[in-house]
């Protein structure tokens, strides 16, 4: 059995006349008629079954029930103007944006959205993280726009730009040494720990591939949630990683301990970062992080690279539409 609805338009009226005590105002005000307004107060109680107005009162009076009903009916007609104003001509996105920043993009990134957005939308909130629980979020609507290497999100309800494509560099500690050949590579996998992601972050998808694609075999591995945690590590502990190129963007406070170059015997393993978001709601927004992003890169990330490691310069290429 189909449930009865409230009527926000005779809800609207009833709230009018509770105001103003006087059909005749509140008929004035609505443009209606005073008759139209009695009618539909009479359709009204009629739905919910209940007396709104004492009737032989004038002014007009409400009843503890009617009373109650103003209260909350109030809210509730806020809470659907603000809906419609939100949702209509397209003002959605002018009101509040959420953004999901793969971790190591959140620091040279962010920044050149939010300065660029903050004119337009009124409150912008920033989670930064692991890509597959932010994909996740993504996917149950906690999250409006995404940046990062979003792989995963391909169906047609998502619009997607992409900012930027990336190698997968090596990365060792100095009193390794670099290898640069595949069979030394293989040495230092025995002998050296192998700092890693987590599983939650996407590039460990990728690190695991190329591993089993060199024939690496590492003897011990350890697992960090962080970039900075991450190339701390290899830095300190003498160890070595595969990771994309815009993660290098932190490893100026351990430059002179790392060595950095190319996977060895030419290979290249490549990803493209991406601005993504809901195609109906957000393909504006998207459109922008995106060409923002693109703009963070070129001006951010890969000068900060050129300053790290000049070698690998050519690892990042800005992508145009």
């Amino acid at each position: 059995m189909r449930r009865a609805s409230l009527n926000l338009d005779l809800l609207r009226i009833f709230s009018e006349v509770a105001q103003l005590k006087y059909v005749n105002k509140a008929a004035q005000k609505l443009g209606m008629t005073p008759p139209a307004v009695s009618q539909s107060l009479v359709k009204l109680e009629n739905q919910l079954g209940v007396e709104l107005f004492m009737h032989d009162v004038r002014p007009l009076r409400l009843t503890p029930i009617g009373q109650q009903l103003l209260n909350e009916g109030l809210g509730l007609l806020r809470s659907a103007d603000g809906l419609f104003d939100r949702y209509s001509s397209g003002n959605f996105e002018s009101t509040h944006l959420r953004l999901g920043f793969a971790e190591q993009l959140t620091v040279p990134v962010a920044p050149w959205l939010i300065k660029s957005l903050k004119t337009s939308v009124g409150d912008i909130l920033i989670e930064s993280g692991a890509v597959n629980p932010l994909i996740q979020k993504m996917k149950n609507q906690e999250l409006d726009v995404l940046v990062g290497p979003n792989g995963l999100l391909r169906e047609d309800r998502w619009a997607r730009v992409a900012v930027c494509e990336e190698n997968f560099v090596l990365v060792t500690g100095k009193g390794v040494g670099f290898t640069d050949s595949l069979g030394a590579l293989q040495a230092t996998g025995q002998n050296c720990p192998l700092i890693q992601y987590t599983s939650e972050n996407a590039s460990e998808v990728d690190l695991e591939r190329i591993i089993k694609a060199l024939d690496l075999h590492p003897l011990q591995r350890i697992a960090v949630n962080s970039t900075y945690s991450l190339l701390g590590l290899v830095a300190n502990l003498g160890g070595w990683t595969i990771i994309p190129a815009t993660n290098l963007w932190c490893a100026a406070s351990f430059k002179d301990k790392l060595s950095f170059g190319e996977l060895p015997g030419g290979r290249q393993v490549r990803r493209t970062i991406w601005a993504i978001g809901d195609k109906l709601l957000y393909a504006r927004r998207t459109l922008e992080a995106g060409r923002l992003a693109r703009e963070a890169v070129r001006k951010e990330i890969i000068p900060q690279l050129m300053l790290i490691a000049p070698e690998l310069a050519s690892s990042i290429r800005v992508l145009q539409d």
